[in-house]
């Protein structure tokens, strides 16, 4: 993309290339810009000439299922620029219909090959969740968590959750939402079984930065 002013060309994802690449490749990527995050070296944004750059097109490589923690900005923590990355934030990183549909949109509309869940160290709807806090509708994510801390060994209420718990949870909760998308969309299931859509799910330490990826 030439634009008039002194930056000539902007770093997009054109369809060509992002058809070309594999879900491997995407999550490659993704390691490669938290590692410049973590020590310090995230690259140079021009956000206005990307806006530009993308005003007619996205061709986005991943999509990402995260929480609404203000720490947790994906790309900024993958170092991405704009039109890179799809994200969906809804707290505990939990799934829902309409999550789906919207996964389901990324992947057969805009043609992201990776599909993303992360959660985070120090989670607020986990923790929330282990309290079993039930207030209003915050319980429409808390019963949902509640159950995968049950599994994980914690059914009863922990007044203070500690360190080793709620990242235990967390982590088994991303890992949990992957599951249930692969078992609500047969078009997503598809596409992964195919090789051509990657999902994974991932933990992000919030005191280092570090996004750690499942196999």
């Amino acid at each position: 993309y030439k634009d008039d002013d002194a930056i000539q060309f902007m770093p997009v994802l054109e369809k060509a290339k992002q058809e070309r690449l594999q879900p491997n490749d995407v999550l490659q990527l993704l390691k490669i810009g938290n590692a410049r995050f973590v020590e310090g070296h995230s690259t140079d944004k021009y956000h206005l000439q990307q806006v530009r750059a993308t005003q007619d097109e996205q061709n986005p490589m991943a999509v990402l299922v995260g929480c609404i923690d203000s720490r947790t900005s994906p790309e900024i923590l993958f170092d991405a620029g704009i039109g890179d990355l799809l994200t969906i934030r809804i707290a505990g990183n939990i799934i829902n219909p309409e999550i789906i549909g919207s996964l389901e949109i990324a992947v057969k509309k805009l043609g992201a090959k990776l599909i993303v869940v992360k959660g985070h160290s120090n989670c607020g709807a986990v923790s929330l969740s282990m309290q079993h806090m039930m207030d209003d509708n915050m319980h429409t994510i808390t019963s949902k968590i509640q159950e995968v801390a049950s599994q994980c060994g914690y059914p009863h209420a922990m007044p203070k959750p500690d360190k080793e718990a709620l990242e235990k949870v967390a982590i088994e909760n991303a890992r949990n939402s992957v599951r249930e998308i692969l078992a609500a969309s047969s078009y997503i299931r598809n596409k992964v079984n195919e090789g051509k859509v990657g999902i994974v799910s991932a933990y992000h330490d919030l005191q280092r930065g570090e996004v750690r990826f499942d196999d």
